[in-house]
């Protein structure tokens, strides 16, 4: 059962894969960033990832896998979780004369088309990586 940090912790994961993706596409150096995708500026050719968490739902499907368990003496066996679907934007952006957005979003696709599972190898990389994630214990 995973902690408060576990959300924050799949938009890490989910982050660092399409920074690896978007880098290996051959555009160059790319940069990451979180939260709500901006208008680009006039000519602007940074090149960026941007992964935003747009909207969470509950999962249908898991909703009532996992009600409460109670012991016979009523005491709590195991807490009820949580089952959401988080859906994620990701918008790219770079030199569009080079088709620097679209080459990005056809390699993070590709990689993510052929991994579609965050791997507990991943989860631990961006908990590494991102010192406000210390403590999450999703890989567990």
């Amino acid at each position: 059962m995973s902690n408060h940090l576990a959300i924050a912790t799949v938009t890490a994961a989910l982050g660092r894969i399409a920074h690896a993706a978007a880098e290996a596409s051959g555009v160059g150096s790319v940069g990451l960033e979180f939260g709500r995708p901006a208008a680009p500026g006039d000519g602007q050719t940074t090149r960026k990832v941007q992964v935003y968490l747009y909207q969470v739902t509950p999962n249908a499907a898991l909703r009532n896998a996992d009600l409460p368990t109670r012991g016979p003496g009523g005491n709590l066996v195991q807490r009820p979780q949580v089952a959401l679907s988080l859906h994620y934007l990701l918008a790219f952006y770079g030199g569009q004369q080079a088709l620097e957005p679209e080459r990005m979003l056809g390699a993070v696709e590709r990689d993510l088309h052929t991994r579609p599972l965050l791997t507990r190898r991943a989860i631990q990389n961006a908990i590494a990586s991102y010192p406000e994630l210390t403590g999450s214990n999703l890989a567990e």
